[in-house]
């Protein structure tokens, strides 16, 4: 049995990774309460998700890491990418040395373990530790470009490249779907250990609202009122926002009256009426509200009021939205993309899913929930009882198995 376990999240990722931590530890903690759990993590980043207290009152004994190295190498290389004196940077010297302190931290701090877990394993130099390691890869989307903007800047890129193929060859990989193993094994055929599926439960699921308190969540804290779908995502291209606001467009020329409610990091700049070509951006008459990083509660209190939730993505590793929404009876409206297929298949939940290239294929299945409402939530409650097959103490209990396997393997 692991007796000391050390979980270690540098980034603490906005949105699903710390909801992921929110789940995952706690329910490690209840069904192996012998287990002392360690987590390293970003302190900026638990004290914006507040999860301080939810982890130390689960049992988790909290420690820092000095994770303002990773923004201090982003300044550096910033500075060093304007600069016309620094000459050829191409392999970011300073960046990688700073990151390096980061490593040695990890080195030094993380000792007589049983197993150390990263959650999240991108953006940071592979330590070298006595103990047995499992990594959780979210998705491979930095080997691919979408349009737009890269996901990451030179030196990020040039950090995944270089590192990826050292964790894998140095962890115990985990991945969350069927679809991201076969990437791995794409990408990755070197891989030395045989990548662990665990599908994971409702990130929505460590909250209980009324009806009453998610409307006042909703319409007082947030200001929103009337009906909408709700897409929980980010700026970053593969979201592929663009073709989900032309069909709004496509709906408000119908005389639907729905709004789009779009949350995560800077979202809060997209406000205003969608069209053909994009939003027209203004504070009123609008039928795209952009709130912006939007805290645990009242996230689980927009999806509660949504008339559905919808992902227009086209690369995950699986639908976090759509296991929110359907854990919580909520219809689904998603791409035709091979991981969102996978829940149907895998999970057994009912959605919409529409051609994430095609507005007008998106407005019709928005449309087929909008206008037929108990079909709509017939399917979402079929989906709500789906759902609770999966539960965290399975997730939990599956990642156990992991640690204790690497244990195993490690001493052989």
């Amino acid at each position: 049995m692991i007796k000391r376990l050390a979980i270690v999240d540098q980034i603490g990722n906005a949105g699903g990774g710390s909801r992921f931590i929110r789940c995952l530890l706690p329910a490690l903690k209840r069904i192996q309460p012998s287990t002392e759990i360690v987590f390293f993590c970003n302190k900026a980043s638990i004290a914006r998700d507040q999860l301080q207290d939810e982890l130390v009152d689960s049992g988790v004994i909290i420690k820092h890491l000095h994770t303002e190295l990773i923004r201090i190498a982003q300044l550096v290389y910033f500075i060093l990418s304007k600069s016309t004196l620094a000459g050829n940077h191409s392999s970011y010297p300073l960046p990688s040395s700073i990151m390096k302190l980061l490593r040695f931290e990890m080195e030094l701090k993380i000792t007589h373990y049983d197993v150390a877990f990263f959650p999240w394993p991108f953006l940071l130099l592979c330590p070298n530790l006595k103990c047995p390691m499992v990594a959780t890869f979210h998705d491979f989307n930095f080997r691919y470009y979408f349009s737009g903007n890269f996901t990451f800047n030179p030196f990020q890129q040039s950090l995944l490249a270089q590192e990826t193929p050292v964790w894998l060859k140095r962890c115990f990989p985990v991945v969350s779907t069927y679809f991201m193993e076969r990437e791995m094994r794409k990408f990755y055929p070197e891989i030395i250990h045989q990548p662990e599926v665990i599908h994971l439960a409702s990130l929505s699921t460590q909250t209980s609202i009324s009806e009453k308190d998610a409307i006042k969540i909703v319409s007082d804290e947030l200001n929103i009122t009337g009906d909408y779908i709700l897409y929980p995502t980010n700026m970053c291209s593969h979201k592929n926002i663009g073709p989900l606001i032309q069909a709004m467009h496509i709906l408000r020329s119908m005389n639907w009256n729905i709004k789009l409610i779009l949350t995560g990091p800077a979202t809060e700049r997209i406000n205003g009426c969608s069209s053909a070509i994009g939003i027209e951006l203004n504070q009123k008459n609008h039928d795209v509200v952009g709130l912006g990083y939007v805290s645990n509660l009242q996230m689980d209190a927009l999806i509660q009021c949504a008339r559905a939730v919808v992902s227009s993505s086209l690369y995950e590793a699986g639908n976090g939205p759509g296991l929110d929404a359907w854990a919580r009876a909520v219809p689904v409206v998603m791409s035709e993309i091979l991981p969102f297929i996978e829940h149907i298949e895998v999970q057994d939940v009912k959605a919409h899913v529409f051609d994430p290239r095609n507005p007008q294929d998106i407005a019709n299945k928005i449309i087929a929930i909008l206008s037929d409402p108990e079909k709509a939530k017939e399917d979402a409650l079929y989906s709500q009882k789906a759902m609770q097959k999966i539960t965290w103490e399975t997730v939990a209990e599956k990642y156990l198995a992991v640690f204790n396997k690497a244990v195993r393997e490690a001493d052989t």
